[in-house]
C-alpha cells in the first residue's frame, strides 16, 4: 500500500494566488515504501538471528542436562540454572523500569507465560532422566504443534492459513519426515520410556503455550 503525505500550501507572499485545482504535492511512494521496506529487512535479520541462536542453546541443553543426570538431581540442576538466569536479565529489567517500560499492567500479564515457563522448565529438568538426548530433542519439537494450536484459536488472523493448501502440505511433510528421522535415529528405542514420552510430551505442551502467550 503505498503511503502518501500531502503537504499543506505556503503563501510566499500576500498578493499569491493559488489554483483550487492544484493537485497537493505527494512524496514518492517508492521513498516511502524503501524505508519501510528496509526496516522490515532489519527486523527480519535480527529476528532470524536471535531463532539461530536460540536453536544453538537449546540444541545444547539435552545433551548438556543429559550429561548432568548422572551426578545431579533435576531440581538441582534448575535450582542452579534459575538464579544464574536471573542475574543475567536483571540488568534488563532494571534499566527497563527506569525508562519507564514497565508498568504494572504489565508485570501482572507476564504472569502467564511465566507460568508457562515454570512448568515446561519443570519438565525439561525431569526428561533427560528418562529419556536420551536424542529422544528428548525430537520429541520436544511437537511444541511447534502445540503453538500452531494455540495461535489459530487465539489470534484471528492466523486463522487465515487454516485456508491455504500449502500450509496443510507444509503440516504434512514436517510430520512425516519428524516421524521418519525420529524412527531412522532411534528416537523410538527401547530406551524412550513411556514416562519420559509422557514428560517431554507435556513438556512440549508447555513451551508451545508460552511461546504463544508470549
Amino acid at each position: 500500500t503505498a503511503l502518501v503525505s500531502v503537504r499543506p500550501y505556503v503563501l510566499a507572499a500576500p498578493t499569491l494566488s493559488i489554483d483550487v485545482d492544484e493537485q497537493p504535492q505527494t512524496v514518492p511512494a517508492e521513498s516511502q515504501l524503501s524505508e519501510t521496506d528496509r526496516e522490515v529487512d532489519r527486523r527480519l535479520f535480527w529476528g532470524c538471528l536471535n531463532i539461530a541462536g536460540c536453536m544453538c542453546c537449546w540444541g545444547a541443553m539435552p545433551v548438556v542436562l543429559r550429561e548432568l543426570s548422572k551426578s545431579i538431581d533435576p531440581w538441582t540442576a534448575n535450582g542452579i540454572r534459575y538464579p544464574f538466569a536471573a542475574m543475567l536479565y536483571w540488568p534488563c529489567l532494571i534499566y527497563a523500569y527506569r525508562h519507564d517500560l514497565l508498568d504494572r499492567q504489565l508485570i501482572f500479564r507476564s504472569l502467564i507465560p511465566a507460568f508457562f515457563a515454570f512448568g515446561g522448565q519443570i519438565f525439561w529438568a525431569q526428561a533427560p532422566y528418562h529419556l536420551p538426548a536424542s529422544s528428548i530433542g525430537f520429541f520436544i519439537r511437537m511444541a511447534t504443534v502445540w503453538a500452531l494450536v494455540g495461535a489459530m484459536i487465539l489470534f484471528k488472523e492466523e486463522r487465515r492459513l487454516l485456508r491455504s493448501r500449502w500450509f496443510w502440505i507444509g503440516i504434512a511433510t514436517s510430520l512425516i519426515g519428524y516421524l521418519g528421522l525420529a524412527y531412522e535415529k532411534g528416537a523410538f528405542d527401547a530406551r524412550a520410556s513411556a514416562t519420559g514420552v509422557a514428560i517431554i510430551s507435556a513438556c512440549s505442551l508447555f513451551f508451545g503455550l508460552y511461546g504463544v502467550s508470549v
